[in-house]
C-alpha cells in the first residue's frame, strides 16, 4: 500500500514536470554596449508597412495592425511616447515568421512490477508531431535606420487556426515578453 502511493506520487510529479516544461514563451535579447540605452524616450515605426516577406500566413494587414497595435501599446505603458521621425530617439521595426518545427511529447508513463522477484520496471510513449513556431523580432534601431541598438526576439507556438481574440492574446503577450528586457 504504501509502495503503491510513493508510485502515484512520484508518477503525478513526473506528468506535472513534463506538462510544465512544454508551454510559454522563449525570449532572448541582443543590443550595443556602445551605446547607452536608457535614456531613449520617443520612438516612431521605421515604415509605414511592414515588408513582404513572401508568406501568405503572415503578409497580412490584420496580423501587422496587430503587431502595431501591441507594440505601440506596450511601448505607452513602459513611458515610451510615438514621434516624428524627425523629433525620436530611436526607430521600431519588426519581422515575423512561421517555421515548421517537430516534437517529441511523452504520451504516456508507465510502471509495472513483478511478482515473486520485487521486479520494478518503467517506461514511457512518445509521439512526434509537427506544429508551427511564431518568431518575433523587435528591432529598436538608431534614428538613422542603419545601426541597431537593440534586437528583442520571442518564440512560440502558434496553432494554425485561431480566433481573432486569441490570435490578438498571444501578439500582445509575445510582445510585452519581448518588451519586458529592454533596456537591458
Amino acid at each position: 500500500m504504501v509502495l503503491t502511493k510513493t508510485v502515484c506520487r512520484i508518477s503525478c510529479l513526473l506528468i506535472i514536470l513534463l506538462v510544465s516544461g512544454c508551454s510559454g514563451i522563449t525570449v532572448s535579447q541582443d543590443y550595443s554596449s556602445a551605446r547607452e540605452l536608457a535614456g531613449l524616450r520617443f520612438y516612431a515605426w521605421s515604415s509605414e508597412q511592414q515588408p513582404r516577406t513572401g508568406d501568405v500566413r503572415v503578409d497580412t494587414l490584420l496580423l501587422d495592425s496587430r503587431i502595431r497595435s501591441a507594440i505601440d501599446n506596450t511601448l505607452a505603458a513602459r513611458g515610451y511616447r510615438q514621434a516624428d521621425s524627425d523629433h525620436a530617439d530611436f526607430l521600431v521595426s519588426y519581422q515575423y515568421s512561421l517555421h515548421q518545427r517537430v516534437r517529441g511529447t511523452s504520451d504516456h508513463a508507465s510502471i509495472g512490477f513483478a511478482g515473486r522477484h520485487s521486479f520494478f520496471g518503467f517506461g514511457t510513449g512518445t509521439t512526434i508531431s509537427d506544429y508551427n513556431e511564431g518568431l518575433l523580432l523587435i528591432d529598436f534601431l538608431d534614428r538613422t535606420g542603419r545601426t541597431t541598438l537593440w534586437r528583442g526576439k520571442g518564440s512560440r507556438p502558434i496553432a494554425t487556426h485561431t480566433e481573432p481574440e486569441k490570435l490578438t492574446h498571444q501578439i500582445n503577450e509575445m510582445v510585452h515578453k519581448i518588451i519586458d528586457q529592454f533596456p537591458p
